[in-house]
């Protein structure tokens, strides 16, 4: 979704004349905050949560970070730990999770399909969202591949993953909480998850793999830009404060949470 973020509309947006046509901005009155936590060799959580820590001194309601650090045990995490002292702030964080290959069966130990590991209480997936064969912008500095030796050099390129879908998922959570300044990030993940698509908007299935999708698979469903009004003023929404996250996932022997 190439300028999308940016609030830029791009004529003409295509990669080897897939998907052309014009990309419209969604957000065009977002202001945008940017900080580099990465460099071309890589980086670590200590960059991931020290960028976190500056976006949220800039003033931010809305956290997108797609990319994700190395892979350690849930709780002993620094992004996920830095993720939740953000939220508990009031600031909604999209991010990228880690997915070892394109196989339906690899999933991100910390988001497995079903009940997580660490915690069953929690139970994913949530929802869906566009991140696969994505048109997006891509630097001059690189060739489409990625790699040094490649010397061809594109507007745009054809990406997939969760970092594709991060920023579907930011804008609509912005234009969300636009439209209502006092909801916490559950309460839009709330309405996000029961407006969402059990099948796509010109009614074909939602496939996992080559069998049609099912819960485990799909959440609640697809979110789209197309449930936005019903997004932003849905019927039914549930809300769960930080400190009830806290006790479903430390209290385990005393009961001082209940």
């Amino acid at each position: 979704m190439p300028s999308a973020i940016t609030g830029m509309t791009t004529i003409k947006a295509n990669m080897l004349r897939n998907g052309g046509g014009v990309a419209h901005r969604m957000a065009p009155g977002a202001h945008i905050a940017i900080c580099k936590d990465c460099l071309f060799n890589g980086y670590y959580n200590s960059d991931i949560v020290e960028a976190m820590d500056a976006t949220v001194g800039d003033g931010v309601e809305v956290l997108l970070v797609s990319l994700d650090g190395l892979p350690v045990l849930f709780y002993d995490d620094a992004v996920v730990s830095s993720s939740f002292r953000v939220v508990e702030k009031d600031i909604s964080v999209i991010f990228a999770v880690r997915n070892n290959g394109p196989l339906e069966t690899l999933w991100p130990l910390r988001l497995p399909r079903g009940p997580n590991l660490t915690n069953p209480s929690i139970l994913k997936q949530a929802v869906i969202a566009p991140g696969v064969n994505i048109i997006a912008t891509w630097p001059h500095i690189l060739g489409p591949s990625g790699l040094l030796v490649d010397s061809r050099r594109v507007n745009f390129t054809v990406m997939s993953g969760t970092s594709m879908a991060c920023p579907d998922v930011s804008i609509i959570t912005s234009l969300i909480h636009s439209a209502n300044l006092n909801w916490s990030p559950t309460v839009i993940t709330s309405a996000i998850m029961t407006t969402a698509d059990v099948a796509y908007h010109y009614r074909k299935p939602i496939m996992g793999g080559n069998v049609l999708a099912n819960y485990f698979a799909m959440g609640s469903g697809h979110m789209s830009h197309i449930n936005l009004d019903k997004a932003v003023k849905p019927r039914l929404i549930y809300d769960i404060r930080p400190t009830s996250s806290i006790c479903a996932v430390w209290d385990r022997e005393d009961r001082k949470c209940s």
